[in-house]
């Protein structure tokens, strides 16, 4: 005959109860095992989190090289403004210098430059080779 201990576990008929067993316990440092409906929902999700995050990226990278091309075309504008203000204060002292009364001034004066003009020529080049 049986003890009270052993017809706890046992059923009438002696088969398996229905009631599946715990789970064992983890062992210390292990991660327990979920199924695999919710890992392929979460590696879906992990996914779509990456896929957003290259697309976002991608799209950055684009605003980025469209920003530095817009930024260099505005640099040598400037630079090119800068030089022909320099350029043209340098012509339009030339200009007056030949626009003087050719009678009142000597022809030697129209074939040497005008030291004004020298000057700022000087100032000018040397502006462009810093």
């Amino acid at each position: 005959m049986k003890d009270s201990s052993e017809f706890d576990n046992d059923t009438v008929d002696g088969a398996e109860p229905d009631v599946p067993e715990p789970p064992a316990p983890a062992e210390p440092g292990t991660v327990p095992l979920e199924s695999p409906e919710s890992a392929v929902g979460r590696l879906e999700q992990e996914l779509g989190a990456s896929q957003d995050r290259y697309l976002r990226l991608a799209a950055e990278f684009d605003n980025f090289r469209k920003r530095v091309a817009r930024e260099r075309i505005e640099l040598t504008d400037r630079a090119q403004a800068a030089f022909v203000m320099r350029l043209l204060d340098v012509l339009d002292d030339l200009d007056r210098l030949v626009v003087q009364d050719k009678d009142s001034t000597g022809h030697e004066v129209l074939h040497e430059p005008s030291p004004a003009c020298v000057t700022k020529a000087i100032d000018w080049r040397s502006c462009l080779c810093d």
